[in-house]
């Protein structure tokens, strides 16, 4: 026998999947209570009785939605810091035009300027969704300040979803070379950026004075590597032994 308060919880639960797709269909401005209601199959009073307002129901809609886009990252999903990158690459591969979670998360940013709920919601998602990146980063000890490598990499992700709303043709680039360069991590095995040939012109060497305090050569396995400017194995492009 279903209790009224599984009953509750379900028609809330309804609402809110009504509220969300009605996100994605006609924008945030446009729900109504008469609308979430049709489109949940329940009395427009149950809208107020479970929400104070249409407002309320959105906000609480859409957060949830963002927590469970979070939560659908497996943690092991990360693994090392390049296949990781890769791999959330490949994971909002289906985030674009066509994508309802795509649509309400543009109409959720724009209506966190205007609730401050929904702001506080949101950055408390996307604080923890850099903290479990940032943990990556450190756990590799390659990335000098893994914080705020954190933030770049997953404001560039979420620009990313945006900008694919606009142009679906960003779709074409592989854009885990850029990425993993943001974050310090060397392109090789195991990542979808193609090894520079050998004809291409070696990239200037980092100052070993530089924040990051990297230095990048061509390795004698063919790939190019990131080190600690205190590394003293020696990159070349010669076949004898530098110590990759």
């Amino acid at each position: 026998m279903v209790t009224a308060e599984q009953q509750g919880r379900e028609t809330r639960a309804r609402l809110m999947d009504a509220a969300t797709e009605l996100i994605a269909e006609r924008g945030w401005g446009a729900v109504t209570t008469r609308l979430v209601a049709e489109r949940a199959g329940v009395r427009a009073g149950l809208v107020h009785y479970h929400f104070r307002s249409v407002d309320d129901l959105l906000i609480d809609a859409a957060l949830r939605m963002m927590r469970r886009l979070v939560g659908d990252v497996p943690a092991d999903l990360l693994g090392d810091t390049a296949t990781g990158i890769t791999a959330l690459l490949s994971l909002i591969g289906g985030y674009d035009e066509s994508s309802a979670d795509t649509r309400v998360f543009s109409e959720m940013l724009l209506a966190a300027t205007r609730h401050e709920r929904l702001r506080d919601g949101l950055a408390t998602v996307l604080a923890e969704f850099r903290a479990t990146i940032a943990a990556r980063l450190r756990a590799d000890e390659s990335v000098p300040d893994p914080e705020a490598t954190a933030v770049v990499l997953v404001a560039a992700l979420d620009g990313l979803v945006l900008h694919r709303l606009i142009d679906p043709g960003l779709r074409e680039l592989d854009l885990a070379p850029p990425l993993l360069r943001i974050a310090g991590v060397r392109v090789g095995p195991g990542t979808s950026g193609p090894d520079p040939p050998s004809t291409r012109r070696r990239p200037p060497w980092h100052s070993p004075t530089s924040p990051q305090g990297w230095v990048r050569g061509r390795c004698t396995l063919g790939h190019w590597s990131a080190r600690p400017s205190g590394c003293t194995a020696r990159v070349s492009d010669s076949s004898s032994d530098d110590g990759c």
